[in-house]
């Protein structure tokens, strides 16, 4: 059980919102385990009253923001948003009303349309794992402080990148520690600019094939988290 807020910014630069309408008089979601928001019954939803001549597109607001209590926490679901203006007013609209009520919230839901001015970290689930995207570097001392910031930040939460096998031996994770190199925006990137770099970067790295073996952990060959290309798909050699 929980509460739909419909919110929308409208073509005015005001919030609106609409009434919904259920032949069963209340919203029933889609059974399962996923949040408020993704369970809503949308494909259901007839737009207008029952029994009504024809919709009104102008006056519907099909998005909503969505408040709940599950597993002990209230979770505050965000729509999605156009403009990342959009989407920080209305996080800070629910920052406002968690604190003048004293509860602390869970924020989950859509993320904010990509804008150079935020940044942000990913962390994924896997299997065994966790997996930390972080956002981009200008520099490897700033790269070098954000991994700093994370391990520690992942001690404090009783996590670490290391783990220990059947028979004792102290390993990593093998989650990958993969390095992107590129730019914030596409026109950005040096190897875009002068793609070259690329063709050099690859052929120094095929010509020493010790390299791969200096980071390939303990794990080697097709079936590792980063085999040589010469050790992939018979093809992929030749693609490259």
């Amino acid at each position: 059980m929980g509460y739909a807020l419909p919110v929308l910014k409208g073509p005015t630069g005001a919030w609106i919102s609409s009434p919904w309408h259920f032949v069963a008089k209340r919203m029933y979601l889609i059974p399962g385990n996923s949040p408020m928001g993704l369970r809503l019954p949308l494909s259901l939803q007839p737009w207008r009253v029952p029994g009504s001549i024809g919709p009104n597109p102008d006056n519907e607001v099909r998005i909503a923001l969505c408040v709940e209590t599950r597993n002990g926490h209230t979770s505050v679901f965000l729509p999605p948003a156009d403009k990342v203006e959009d989407y920080l007013a209305l996080l800070a609209a629910v920052e406002a009303t968690a604190a003048s009520l004293n509860i602390p919230v869970v924020l989950e839901g859509y993320l904010p349309p990509n804008d150079p001015v935020l940044d942000n970290i990913k962390i994924t689930p896997d299997p065994g794992v966790i997996e930390v995207n972080i956002n981009p570097s200008g520099s490897w001392p700033e790269l070098a402080r954000k991994t700093e910031w994370l391990y520690a930040t992942a001690r404090k939460c009783g996590l670490c990148a290391e783990k220990f096998m059947v028979d004792g031996r102290h390993v990593g994770t093998g989650g990958g520690n993969h390095v992107v190199l590129g730019g914030p925006r596409p026109e950005d990137s040096p190897i875009l600019r002068r793609p070259h770099l690329l063709k050099s970067l690859l052929a120094y790295w095929h010509q020493h094939p010790s390299l791969s073996y200096l980071f390939s952990g303990l794990f080697i060959g097709p079936t590792s988290q980063s085999p040589r290309i010469d050790e992939a798909r018979n093809d992929s050699l030749y693609e490259l």
